[in-house]
């Protein structure tokens, strides 16, 4: 957490942000950082320091399921401050980015996945427009990473990564909610043998292809021809 004074020094934050002055380009700050590390203080402090247009807090929430969030992940994002810290950026005029992890736990199915991000899709956007938030997503699809702690538990349940088409599937949810959505799509060469999407048989790369365009765009026509492939 950048914001977190004993892993990121002040001085250090301090200088950056007025670093940012020699970058009249710049559009968006995002500082990535946890729920409990947000105050009124520290955000108008980096507001003061910095003339970037948008301030943007990115917080790896991963999922609306506590149990799944709190237990399995063990992030101990809790949601009571999870949502305080949201209504306190609505106050500020901060933007907020999420994580959020596509099937992230080892005994879920397909379906089960698929549901889970849309719920969580649907409740931080409930949440953000309750607050007056602008909300972005970054989607990342779960994959067995070699000597990751889950690993076992992936093998133990016979876990089967996400499918791209339901990748596709959770893009166009997003889009039909008006929340832009962002897509992690690569594992960088830290996945386990066929612990991603493109170990299943029905891969299909021009999927990830047009969702790599859409991350970049936003343009949700380039989604269309693939709307059959979503449902399959």
């Amino acid at each position: 957490s950048i914001i977190d004074p004993s892993r990121f020094p002040r001085k250090a934050l301090h200088y950056l942000l007025e670093r940012t002055h020699d970058l009249p380009a710049l559009q968006i700050l995002a500082l990535e950082t946890r729920p409990e590390y947000i105050s009124q203080k520290i955000i108008e402090e980096i507001t003061n320091l910095t003339r970037v247009p948008i301030i943007d807090v990115t917080i790896g929430f991963e999922t609306q399921d506590d149990h799944i969030r709190e237990v399995v992940l063990k992030k101990s994002i809790y949601r009571k401050k999870f949502e305080s810290s949201v209504k306190l950026l609505g106050e500020l005029g901060v933007r907020m980015t999420c994580y959020i992890l596509l099937k992230p736990a080892p005994k879920m199915t397909e379906q089960e996945g698929i549901q889970e991000a849309i719920a969580t899709i649907e409740y931080l956007s409930e949440l953000s427009q309750k607050y007056g938030v602008d909300l972005v997503i970054y989607l990342n699809p779960m994959y067995a990473a070699e000597g990751a702690p889950l690993v076992d538990e992936f093998v133990k349940h016979h876990y089967k990564p996400v499918r791209i088409q339901s990748v596709l599937e959770v893009v166009l949810h997003a889009f039909s909610l008006n929340v832009p959505v962002y897509t992690g799509l690569w594992t960088e060469s830290n996945a386990k043998i066929g612990g991603d999407y493109t170990a299943h048989i029905d891969y299909q790369p021009e999927i990830r292809e047009i969702i790599k365009q859409y991350n970049k765009t936003q343009d949700a026509t380039l989604l269309h021809p693939y709307l059959g492939d979503a449902k399959k």
